[in-house]
């Protein structure tokens, strides 16, 4: 069960630019609220929707998803940040980087739904050895239904099947030198768009020429930043 939340014209920044990048100040181990069912096996997270973007229904207040028809479930921010850094939190949009003391290292904004966006989030990937000698940048690709695609991972273990130590090494690259040489990423039996993550970061955002912001916002009254 989702809430849907698709009537925003800009929904490609659905989240206001102070909103982006945010380290939360509470501390790993404390907790907040989420709702989720089992279904065969599978976890339903209680989520909000604004196009193709999945938020993490997140709020202080329990009775916030019984009004939803939900059953609060008290999670702690670690097991939070862990599978989501896109939550609506209190009723806000946001993307977290971390908390007090805890920054996370998943790449994804939503597992599974789409890369973190930030230039800054690293990402793992198989460098070619002569390559990484020479000080230039070839990474493992494959090529999807005619799209190259450069091999990446959450984690060093996400790579192991593709490892060759003849020839690669594994590195963690910013999001925003991949977006520069490869469009896409696959993982898992998934297509990412890199450039997309990287264009619709914090800093894109902020630096957007007006000409630019002119097309993306259609009119003033449209601008959520």
């Amino acid at each position: 069960m989702s809430t849907e939340n698709t009537n925003k014209v800009n929904w490609l920044f659905p989240v206001a630019a102070e909103n982006m990048d945010v380290v939360l100040d509470v501390k790993w181990y404390e907790s907040s609220y989420i709702s989720y069912e089992c279904e065969n096996d599978d976890l339903n997270w209680f989520v909000s929707c604004v196009k193709d973007k999945v938020f993490l229904e997140v709020n202080d207040d329990p009775t916030y998803f019984e009004q939803h028809g939900k059953t609060p479930i008290s999670t702690t921010w670690h097991t939070i940040l862990d599978h989501f850094r896109a939550l609506r939190y209190n009723d806000k949009l946001m993307y977290v980087s971390g908390c007090h003391n805890y920054l996370t290292d998943n790449i994804f904004a939503a597992r599974g739904n789409y890369i973190y966006p930030s230039e800054t989030t690293l990402i793992h990937v198989l460098v070619s050895i002569k390559d990484y000698s020479e000080r230039t940048l070839e990474c493992k690709t494959i090529d999807i239904d005619g799209s190259i695609c450069v091999v990446i991972g959450n984690s060093a273990f996400d790579l192991v099947a593709y490892f060759d130590s003849t020839k690669y090494i594994i590195a963690r690259l910013p999001l925003g030198v991949l977006a520069s040489k490869y469009q896409y990423g696959w993982m898992d039996g998934s297509i990412y768009d890199l450039q997309l993550a990287a264009s619709i970061s914090k800093a894109s955002l902020i630096n957007m020429p007006d000409e630019i912001r002119a097309v993306v916002f259609k009119t003033k009254g449209e601008e959520n930043v």
